[in-house]
């Protein structure tokens, strides 16, 4: 019976076919898809066709690795970027929790002050460190006046305020992420550990930080790889020795002569980007670049495997050593009271939000000032460059063309990654 009633079963028509695959929703995907191979992916092969174009085809690779200066240039850009990750997930990680934990209205303006700073060009962000971070500048005023410094000192161009800059400039990628994990978190959890004794340094440790990986993970990468590429920040704010892989392209596109060798710097940067993000996703996992997934499957994958494994009666030397040691050390931190934990997140949230904000308050100051050139305290308030700005004619004419290109940008951005997020996620 089974036989016959499968037999009787009417047969699919091509017409039938053709309509189940076009109701497919991968083929959302198709216009994403379509657009970033011919923007990006063709461009790529141009570029790595003509790296490879010398008299050999590794010439121009090997002239890149023998010169000390592109060398010495290229472990001190990762050098620098891994620090700036760095910076950015201590001080966005507390940023992160205090957004969660505020409520209201001081929830939305800290939010806010954290988005604020991308709708100002990292430019102009970087001109109001350096104001800031000048000789006459209100720092070095404050220290002076403070008694730190008895004169003023040089705060600028060295490696310091490339990191200061950097960070600050890259620091809500990290936030952002960070706080996709925490928002996403099951409070019963903490409450949990704090019903069985555990101090707010062990609810922390053992608990909130290990469900929050995926978004640290995403914010460090993203931070990361896009730190890879900066030439502006540490070009104005650093000094010779602090000078950027991104920047010797920069200086390569301006020689015609440079063809082959240029692409090959590209192709270098680029193939340490995607060695950094495959190395990242094979350890783990590609979900955490946009935040892995459920975080209840990403909690029972690792409790699961441990019990196939006999991790329990079998654990390595280094986890041992890490009970041996971490287990009295969070004894001693859950000593300390709660209000503790929850001031120091208030703190360096505070001062994550004065530090992304300050440059904004500087840049809005600055441009009613009377003077020809970056100073601050302005010497006098003055309408002169908005006046110079909105009678120039072609001022007015970059302002609209912007203003055309970023809405047309915005349409074109929204609809294909609305059309590929839904294919991604009904796939």
């Amino acid at each position: 019976m089974t036989t016959a009633a499968l037999d009787a079963r009417p047969a699919r028509t091509p017409a039938v076919r053709l309509s189940q695959r076009i109701k497919d929703p991968a083929l959302l995907l198709l216009p994403a898809v379509g657009f970033l191979a011919f923007i990006y992916l063709l461009p790529l092969i141009d570029l790595s066709r003509i790296s490879v174009s010398g008299p050999t085809w590794s010439v121009y690779f090997e002239r890149v690795f023998s010169v000390p200066l592109y060398w010495e240039s290229l472990l001190r850009t990762m050098q620098i970027s891994f620090t700036v990750a760095c910076l950015c997930l201590l001080l966005g990680y507390p940023t992160a929790l205090l957004i969660h934990r505020s409520r209201g209205v001081a929830q939305v303006l800290i939010a806010t002050a954290i988005v604020l700073p991308y709708f100002i060009a990292i430019l102009i962000r970087t001109y109001a460190w350096m104001v800031l971070l000048g000789r006459n500048g209100p720092v070095n005023k404050l220290m002076t006046a403070l008694g730190v410094f008895a004169e003023p000192a040089q705060l600028l161009f060295n490696r310091g305020s490339v990191l200061l800059g950097m960070t600050a400039v890259l620091l809500p990628l990290m936030v952002l992420s960070i706080y996709a994990s925490v928002a996403r978190l099951d409070q019963s959890l903490a409450r949990a550990a704090q019903a069985a004794g555990a101090g707010p340094i062990a609810v922390f440790w053992r608990v909130l930080f290990p469900l929050t990986l995926p978004g640290v993970g995403a914010g460090f990468l993203l931070v990361f790889v896009t730190a890879l590429g900066f030439f502006i920040t540490p070009t104005l704010l650093g000094g010779p020795a602090d000078q950027m892989f991104a920047m010797h392209i920069t200086q390569q596109a301006d020689f015609a002569t440079s063809e082959g060798f240029l692409q090959s710097l590209a192709v270098v940067l680029l193939v340490i980007t995607l060695a950094v993000v495959g190395i990242a996703g094979r350890f783990l996992g590609f979900e955490f670049i946009w935040g892995g997934g459920r975080l209840s499957d990403a909690a029972a994958k690792p409790a699961a495997g441990a019990a196939r494994r006999g991790f329990a009666s079998r654990r390595s030397p280094a986890s041992a050593a890490a009970d041996a040691i971490g287990w009295p050390l969070l004894r001693l931190a859950g000593r300390l009271p709660q209000s503790f934990g929850t001031w120091t997140v208030r703190v360096m949230g505070g001062v994550v939000v004065a530090g992304l904000i300050l440059p904004i308050v500087v840049v809005m100051i600055i441009s009613f000032s009377s003077a020809t050139y970056l100073t601050f305290p302005p010497p006098a308030i003055s309408l002169r460059w908005y006046e110079k700005f909105f009678s120039d004619s072609n001022w007015m004419a970059a302002f609209w063309n912007s203003l055309a290109i970023a809405a047309m940008s915005a349409c074109i951005a929204v609809t294909l990654g609305a059309s590929a997020a839904m294919g991604i996620v009904r796939s």
